[in-house]
Order: structure tokens, then C-alpha cells, then sequence
């Protein structure tokens, strides 16, 4: 059995804080990811929403957030090795009533970006903040819209509401 589990239940353990919906005593089950056909990987307790997400290599949340009507956005970094964009920033926005995915956007450029932090406006508009290191990440209506050294920082903000 893998330890990779006390992790586990510390971020499920922070999406229960964060949307209200799991007591401080939150019991978990320790789950055995050795099992193959995955029969095992039971959850008990008041948890109300668990998922997984990320593509083939290392995929990291750097930032969750709520808007006003309850809906949760994750802000991560996403790298896929056997792609010609090897990491990549993304934004995924999930119903906070029954927890379905409201819109999942990856963005980037050709080489190296990493998204680290955002805020969500009244309006539901998400800025975010990060680093890039390639020279076609895009732009619009942009202070500054040519790469300018080896990692540029960027604010985007999208609005897809």
C-alpha cells in the first residue's frame, strides 16, 4: 500500500473546507492503489465531491477559488510529454451544486508556462497571473505583445460566462 494517501486526504480534506460541505472530523478510507481493477478505491464519510484530473505527466493545482454563486475554479499546470507543448496552464470551472465541469481551458505557448495564481471578480471574469518562457504565448490587447527574455510574466483574463 502506497503512503500517498495522507496527501490525499489533505486536499480532500481542503475542498471540503473550501465549499462547505465536509465536517472537521472527516473520516476517510484508506484506499489501496495497488488494487488493479481499482475495486478498492473506495472514499466514506460526508465527502460530497472527489475527482481526478491531468493528462500523461506531472500535473500540479496551484490555485482554487469560488464565484458568488458557488462554483469552484481550479488553476493548475499541466505537462504532457509527449507533446510539442511540453507544459501548459490550465482552468477548469465546476458546478458547486452538483459538481459537473462547467468548462475546462488549456492555454500556453510552444514551450514552458506555469500558471500562479488568480482571482475571480464579481462578475466572474478569472485573472490570472504566471510565468512563460515561450516566445508564441498568446495575446490580446496586450501592454506589451512581444516576448521580451528567456521568462516573460503574463496576466490573462478570461471571461466565458
Amino acid at each position: 500500500m502506497k503512503k500517498a494517501w495522507s496527501s490525499f486526504f489533505l486536499t480532500v480534506l481542503l475542498f471540503g473546507i473550501l465549499i462547505g460541505t465536509a465536517s472537521a472530523n472527516l473520516s476517510i478510507k484508506v484506499i489501496d492503489t495497488s488494487d488493479s481493477d481499482n475495486t478498492n478505491n473506495e472514499v466514506s464519510g460526508p465527502l460530497q465531491f472527489s475527482t481526478l484530473t491531468g493528462i500523461d505527466g506531472s500535473d500540479e493545482v496551484v490555485d482554487v477559488g469560488l464565484d458568488g454563486a458557488g462554483d469552484i475554479y481550479v488553476l493548475g499546470t499541466v505537462t504532457d510529454a509527449s507533446a510539442l507543448d511540453p507544459r501548459n496552464c490550465f482552468l477548469l470551472k465546476v458546478n458547486g451544486t452538483d459538481f459537473t465541469l462547467i468548462y475546462d481551458i488549456v492555454f500556453g505557448g510552444s514551450d514552458w508556462d506555469t500558471a500562479n495564481d488568480m482571482f475571480v471578480d464579481s462578475l466572474g471574469r478569472v485573472y490570472i497571473t504566471g510565468s512563460t518562457n515561450s516566445p508564441d504565448f498568446p495575446v490580446k490587447n496586450a501592454i506589451i505583445d512581444e516576448y521580451q527574455n528567456t521568462s516573460d510574466c503574463f496576466i490573462i483574463c478570461f471571461d466565458v460566462d
